[in-house]
């Protein structure tokens, strides 16, 4: 309660102090909630199989989504982010944009996006931001933009700011995923080389700023000037420590993906001679399909589609 009372009234709270973060709490309940009533509501009219709307995989995929989310945004994490470290800052916002909205498309059936999205004017302006070039230019710039100094400055001074940043943050994060990860053949996605291409520019990119926030000189950020020194890091430490995670953990992390990528690229090559030379997919394949889309394919013909 003291800790509680102290934010109310402008004054950090420690972060070794346990405290709830009740708006984060309300998002994440109110989105899994949303989730399984929609699932449940919507599933028996419009999954391929009524019977099993989502997978146990895609229902995985999903609650480790929100539960990253809520990890990052909640204590011990967000204090450290707001009143010590700019380090933890920049560890919130690579989670929101590139570990939660992968998580979420993958655990998002693609008759659930269909339903929500509908055939109208939502689903024209989904379709544009979610084309490559697009949905680069919105992910890779709301990236730079929200480590602009003054930017940070906002985000870290006032509170509602700050948690609306982390949304659209996250709505970027999934816009930038969905070349990649689609769940809706109306919003297709790359084909196998342009996804690579597509995440190797996105590694790139983020190591300018990166590389800027890493060798930079003096402390950029003015309140974490002023805030208390953990673990006998200065300031210009900690900025050190978020140009890296910038600049080389995401860097690792996208080419971990891309090389998972890569290896598909080359199951969906061998797939392909497999079916030229027999006709049909190889059970093992078949079931690999069954677990990810949550449906049992027929013929050729549909899985050529999706």
């Amino acid at each position: 309660m003291g800790s509680l009372l102290a934010t109310l009234a402008g004054a950090p709270a420690p972060y070794t102090e346990f405290h709830l973060h009740p708006d984060i709490v309300v998002l994440v309940v109110a989105l899994g909630g949303t989730y399984l009533w929609a699932v449940r509501r919507f599933g028996p009219r419009h999954a391929p199989r009524p019977d099993q709307p989502v997978s146990t995989f895609q229902a995985t995929c999903f609650a480790t989504g929100l539960i990253s989310m809520w990890l990052v945004t909640s204590w011990p994490l967000h204090d450290l982010a707001e009143n010590y470290l700019f380090s933890a800052h920049m560890s919130q916002h690579l989670v929101l944009m590139f570990i939660t909205p992968p998580l979420l498309l993958i655990g998002t059936p693609g008759w659930l996006v269909r339903a929500a999205l509908g055939h109208g004017a939502m689903f024209r302006i989904v379709r544009w931001v979610t084309r490559a070039l697009p949905a680069f230019v919105i992910g890779t710039g709301m990236l730079v933009l929200v480590h602009a100094p003054p930017f940070i400055e906002i985000q870290v001074r006032w509170m509602l700011v700050h948690g609306l940043v982390h949304q659209l943050m996250l709505v970027a994060g999934i816009i930038t995923w969905m070349p990649v990860l689609s769940p809706l053949p109306e919003l297709p996605r790359l084909s196998r080389p342009t996804q690579l291409m597509y995440l190797f520019l996105q590694s790139v990119l983020p190591t300018v700023p990166g590389a800027f926030i890493t060798f930079a000189e003096i402390p950029l950020f003015d309140h974490y000037k002023t805030t208390p020194s953990l673990w006998g890091w200065s300031a210009l430490d900690d900025q050190q420590i978020a140009g890296l995670l910038m600049k080389v953990g995401l860097g690792l992390s996208l080419w971990v993906i891309i090389t998972a990528l890569f290896c598909a690229w080359q199951g969906d090559e061998e797939r392909r001679e497999h079916r030229a030379r027999d006709g049909h997919l190889p059970d093992e394949w078949d079931a690999i399909e069954r677990a990810f889309l949550g449906t049992t394919p027929t013929t050729r013909e549909e899985l050529a589609t999706r």
